[in-house]
C-alpha cells in the first residue's frame, strides 16, 4: 500500500493530476478480468454501434498522437476482439503484392517499433507445393499424415480440432474444394461462403480471411490465416483476392492524409 501511494505521489508531482487519474483508470481497466473488458466493449457497441465506437477510439488515438499524450514508447492502438471482428474491412488486392510475412499472433491495429523490420520472404505453403508442384496425392502429404496422427493421439489442437477420421476427411474436402475453386478462378471471400466456420464466429478474434499487415513503407505482409489460399492464388496467378488488414505500422499511418488533424 505504501509503495502504491509513493508511486501516486511521484506521478502526481511529475505528470500532474489529470495524467495520474487517466493512468490509474487505464491500470484498473487492464487489471479487470478479460470477460468484463470484452463485455463492456460489447455493451458500448450495442448502444452506439461498432462503427461509431471505432471512430471514437481512433479519434482519441489521433488526439493522443498529435499532442503526445500518454503514449510512452509504444504507440499502439488495440481494438480488442469485438471491434476486430466487426470493423476490420475486407479489401481486394493482387496476391503477388504480398511478398513478405510477419507472424505476430494477436496484434495491435496500429503499432510502432521494429516488428516490420523482422519480416521474412513469403514462402508457399508446404502442402500446396506438394500437391500442385510435386504432384503428391493429398493423403500422402506431410500435413495430412501429421493431422491423422494427431487425431489418433487425441491431440485436437494439432489436428485443427478434428476429432475423428470423418472430420479430418471433411476438413480436407473443404480445403480441396476451395483450392479447386481458386484454380478455376472462383475465389470467394469467407462471407460469400456458407461454411461451418461462420457459425463459430464468436470464437474467433479476427475475421476468417487472409490476414495481412502494412509495414512503414506500405508493403503488405502476410500475418496469419489462409496460407493455403494465398499460396494457391499465387500459383494460379490470380489478379484479385480478399484480405483483411489487421495491423499497420505507426509511421505508415502517421503519413496518411486520413490521420492528419
Amino acid at each position: 500500500m505504501r509503495s502504491l501511494l509513493k508511486k501516486i505521489r511521484i506521478s502526481f508531482s511529475n505528470e500532474g493530476m489529470s495524467a495520474t487519474v487517466i493512468k490509474g483508470i487505464k491500470i484498473i481497466y487492464i487489471k479487470l478480468p478479460k470477460i468484463i473488458r470484452d463485455y463492456s466493449t460489447y455493451i458500448f457497441c450495442k448502444l452506439l454501434g461498432e462503427r461509431l465506437v471505432f471512430s471514437l477510439v481512433f479519434s482519441v488515438f489521433k488526439f493522443k498522437c498529435k499532442y503526445n499524450l500518454f503514449l510512452g514508447k509504444e504507440r499502439c492502438l488495440w481494438l480488442g476482439k469485438h471491434l476486430s471482428l466487426h470493423v476490420l474491412k475486407t479489401i481486394y488486392m493482387n496476391p503477388n503484392e504480398i511478398k513478405y510475412q510477419s507472424k505476430g499472433g494477436i496484434v495491435p491495429y496500429i503499432q510502432s517499433g521494429d516488428w516490420d523490420l523482422k519480416k521474412k520472404p513469403f514462402k508457399l505453403h508446404d502442402t500446396i507445393k506438394e500437391i500442385y508442384e510435386d504432384n503428391i496425392p493429398l493423403k500422402e502429404t506431410a500435413q495430412y499424415k501429421r493431422m491423422k496422427a494427431a487425431v489418433e493421439d487425441k491431440d485436437w489442437g494439432n489436428a485443427y480440432w478434428c476429432r475423428s477420421q470423418n472430420e479430418l476427411d471433411n476438413h480436407f474436402k473443404i480445403l480441396t474444394d476451395a483450392l479447386s475453386d481458386i484454380k478455376n478462378g472462383k475465389y470467394l471471400s469467407q462471407n460469400e461462403l456458407s461454411q461451418d466456420i461462420q457459425n463459430k464466429k464468436k470464437e474467433l478474434y479476427y475475421p476468417n480471411e487472409i490476414l495481412v499487415s502494412i509495414d512503414r513503407d506500405g508493403n503488405y505482409l502476410h500475418e496469419k490465416g489462409g496460407s493455403h489460399r494465398l499460396s494457391m492464388a499465387k500459383i494460379c496467378n490470380l489478379s484479385r483476392i480478399p484480405v483483411v488488414v489487421i495491423r499497420k505500422h505507426y509511421e505508415y499511418v502517421k503519413n496518411k492524409e486520413c490521420f492528419q488533424q
